[in-house]
């Protein structure tokens, strides 16, 4: 009954439909708090009831709907904490974002490691504290958002082992301390944003071993160091955002090595020397920023080659000689 204009609360005789299998609630206007009485349809295994006015907690006994896979609550407006028991379960897919939860991420206590979760998402709560480094243990997981919390700390090493990732978001919380140093063993993961956050040191050099890559958002941290000449490595790069960081030393030549990258954002580092030749070679470019950096000497030839390019920025430079006729 998702997606019509349903109000009112859930009914506490829910419980009596022991044998329903999927609880599709989602999109209507319902209120109050889920009843307790849900967790009696043992034989549930598809629970949605997003974007609906829903306050109040998560049942604290979910565990025992052993057979549920697929719960999403997102979009209400839901407090408390997030029971150990919902990241204990057998659920493939668990999503929370858009409510007011608090507390901590759940330890991950089972020590079978077999996890089944393939998509968790969290984003836009309240939540706090360290991500346990038991986050290992999710090694099926693909879809990992926590964006727009409230999560500090360093982000664990042990979210490289996480070896099927695809996407990683942790921008807008105050993770501080470096990138995780073994990063370069996500080799799968296409989508990495961890920008806005309190990370400051050096980008990793393995960085190019994760050749999956078709976005990286490190912007607005307090990064510093040369850009790896590895960056080179990202065949399948085309959105790169390190913009507003302390990134230092020349642009590397080997950056025209990733010619499908449609977006370089590079500005307001420190930066310095000349703009690589090699920029002419990414022929897929639609939007450069390089304003607000040391960037001196003559602009390349090659740039003329952008023949897609519709945006370019380079003021506050120290960039000298003719506009090549090119």
């Amino acid at each position: 009954i998702y997606s019509n204009f349903l109000s009112g609360t859930i009914p506490t005789t829910i419980n009596i439909l022991t044998n329903i299998e999927s609880f599709d609630f989602g999109n209507n206007q319902f209120i109050g708090i889920i009843p307790i009485h849900i967790t009696y349809l043992n034989s549930m295994t598809y629970f949605s009831i997003y974007d609906n006015y829903l306050s109040g907690s998560i049942p604290t006994n979910i565990g025992i709907c052993t057979k549920l896979q697929y719960f999403s609550i997102d979009g209400n407006i839901m407090t408390g904490t997030i029971p150990s028991t919902l990241l204990n379960m057998n659920l493939t897919y668990l999503s929370i974002q858009f409510n007011q939860f608090t507390g901590t991420f759940p330890e991950l206590i089972n020590q079978s490691q077999d996890y089944h979760i393939n998509t968790l998402y969290i984003t836009n709560n309240f939540l706090t504290g360290t991500l346990p480094s038991s986050i290992d243990k999710m090694l099926k997981l693909n879809y990992f958002t926590i964006n727009s919390n409230l999560f500090t700390n360093t982000i664990p090493n042990s979210i490289t082992k996480l070896i099927n990732l695809l996407n990683f978001n942790g921008e807008y919380n105050a993770f501080s301390g470096e990138i995780p140093a073994n990063i370069g063993d996500m080799q799968h993961i296409t989508y990495l944003q961890i920008g806005y956050n309190n990370l400051d040191g050096t980008l990793p050099s393995n960085i190019g071993s994760c050749v999956s890559l078709n976005d990286l958002y490190l912007e607005n941290c307090y990064l510093y160091g040369s850009l790896p000449s590895s960056i080179g490595q990202l065949s399948n790069l085309k959105n790169l955002y390190i913009n507003n960081n302390q990134f230092t030393s020349q642009i590397p030549e080997s950056i025209g090595n990733v010619t499908l990258l449609r977006r370089m954002y590079l500005n307001q580092n420190h930066f310095n020397g000349s703009i690589p030749d090699s920029i002419g070679n990414m022929n897929n470019m639609i939007e450069i920023y390089l304003h607000n950096n040391k960037l001196s000497k003559n602009l390349p030839v090659s740039i003329g080659q952008l023949t897609q390019l519709y945006r370019l920025s380079m003021s506050h430079n120290h960039i000298t000689g003719p506009l090549p006729d090119s």
